[in-house]
């Protein structure tokens, strides 16, 4: 982007695709989870081996804390069948915390310590429950995850204004297409460089507009100065392959004065590679954010410009 480009975007918060900017000592990056259920289980049976859960990071590597999971149940079994369910390492080490009954909605597995991923790495867990002796011969349960984790959609720079130095909410309108949902979308924040939480979080996108609030003001450094920060989502396990999401930030609110920065009119085009995170692109005075992801993430890196930068 040139001086006089970015002087013409500078009053505005702009989203665009994330590049390597610094090195950094926590990974910051996605991961992809692929899970195999066994289907049918032992009834009476301890700690059985319900099935893997295949974790694969991007070229940014990737720290997982939380992995949520929903459960379900068929040919006469009950989720209430299985009991002390947990996260199991290779070598038969519970690494999170135990749900001793599950739910009919998300139940969410805290990795302790959170499991560190180098770049493009793989780590392989199983998930374990007790299977109650009531439970029929024939029942088969099967579990899911979201397809992709901390899905990065792109750096948000919100910079300064003469308007106010200290950055208080922003809005982002969510869209999604090729069969997909806004609804596919969960767990979405904006995090700071450091791959720290900054924002509330959207449990489940409902609706396409969503207000994202700084949980402390953020200082953005005057009218010479700017935030760069991610904005994040999980991608659900039922999100059909080839959907794709987009999202576009609008009008940023400062403190200052109450003032806020107009939000540019035109929202550009762009699109991501199919399949990698990471990857979008937007004209770069215009648009604030547009990144396409595939919701059948296979991690690598490319990139494909439809509309060329200004």
């Amino acid at each position: 982007m040139t001086i006089r480009s970015f002087a013409r975007a500078a009053a505005v918060a702009t989203l665009f695709i994330a590049g390597s900017v610094a090195a950094q000592t926590v990974p910051t990056g996605s991961a992809s989870i692929t899970t195999t259920p066994v289907g049918q289980v032992t009834a009476g049976a301890s700690n059985f081996n319900m099935g893997g859960v295949k974790i694969t990071s991007d070229a940014q590597g990737a720290v997982v804390t939380t992995i949520p999971v929903t459960v379900s149940a068929a040919n006469g079994g009950n989720i209430s069948n299985l009991t002390n369910c947990r996260l199991v390492n290779f070598g038969n080490t519970a690494i999170s915390n135990n749900i001793s009954a599950l739910s009919s909605g998300t139940n969410v597995f805290t990795l302790t310590p959170a499991l560190a991923i180098g770049s493009s790495g793989t780590v392989n867990l199983t998930m374990h429950c007790d299977v109650a002796s009531a439970t029929p011969s024939n029942a088969t349960f099967s579990f899911a995850a979201p397809k992709v984790l901390n899905a990065n959609f792109g750096t948000l720079t919100i910079p300064g204004s003469t308007q106010g130095s200290i950055a208080l909410s922003v809005p982002v309108t969510f869209t999604a297409n090729n069969g997909g949902a806004v609804s596919n979308l969960s767990n979405c924040h904006i995090t700071n460089s450091s791959g720290a939480t900054i924002t509330n979080t959207i449990d489940t996108v409902q609706s396409p507009t969503n207000t994202f609030t700084f949980l402390a003001p953020l200082s953005v450094g005057g009218t010479v100065g700017s935030a760069q920060l991610s904005l994040r989502c999980d991608v659900a396990s039922n999100a059909p392959s080839g959907a794709t999401f987009s999202a576009v930030a609008g009008t940023t609110v400062y403190a200052a004065g109450g003032g806020t920065v107009p939000a540019p009119t035109d929202p550009g085009t762009g699109t991501g590679t199919p399949g990698v995170p990471n990857t979008g692109m937007g004209d770069t005075m215009s648009t604030l954010f547009i990144l396409a992801l595939s919701a059948l993430v296979a991690l690598g890196s490319g990139l494909y410009l439809r509309r060329s930068l200004r």
